[in-house]
């Protein structure tokens, strides 16, 4: 397999008729496997470090959001539709389904709706100063308070979850408020 095609392949710029017959090549060819490993993990490991930098300037925006909404006393995000953007607006933002409000003692679950061509989640709890609580990485679109983190009752918290996109871009859920019931 020629140089042309591997990158075209790898770029997701190749009908499904090529895909199927380079897939097949592979199936079958050692060498040009072991290309496609090897280039796509590089292409990956570039890629990751981009996103995480990215990541982390979006979750630093995010949080001084959360606190000029809250010193504002603008409406709580959630109350609303969703309509939080971060990769442009041809991009709808993500949907959180909860928690929302007052939350069950016991294990808190964050569910959220899946984006086509994600790469992996990022999901932020906060207290509602924008201190951070608790933050984790995952490709499902659930994820479970740890046992080791504590929540106070009848303190607020927001959450919010990133989309961290394959192509590069961001999508959110925006800040949710919620609070650990008594």
């Amino acid at each position: 397999m020629n140089e042309v095609r591997l990158t075209a392949y790898l770029d997701r710029r190749v009908g499904s008729a090529d895909r199927a017959a380079i897939e097949q090549h592979l199936a079958a060819c050692d060498d040009c496997r072991s290309d496609v490993v090897h280039v796509s993990s590089a292409l990956s490991a570039r890629s990751r470090r981009r996103r995480l930098a990215s990541a982390g300037a979006l979750l630093a925006a995010a949080a001084s959001v959360v606190l000029i909404l809250r010193i504002s006393g603008a409406p709580a995000a959630g109350a609303g539709p969703d309509t939080t953007l971060r990769a442009g607006a041809e991009s709808p933002a993500v949907v959180a389904y909860g928690p929302l409000g007052a939350v069950a003692r016991g294990a808190v679950r964050f569910v959220w709706a899946p984006v086509a061509e994600v790469a992996s989640y990022r999901l932020t709890v906060t207290h509602t100063d924008g201190t951070p609580v608790w933050t984790t990485s995952t490709t499902d679109t659930v994820a479970a308070l740890p046992d080791s983190v504590r929540l106070t009752a009848g303190t607020g918290y927001f959450w919010f979850t990133d989309a961290l996109l394959t192509a590069g871009g961001v999508r959110s859920t925006g800040p949710h408020e919620f609070q650990q019931a008594p």
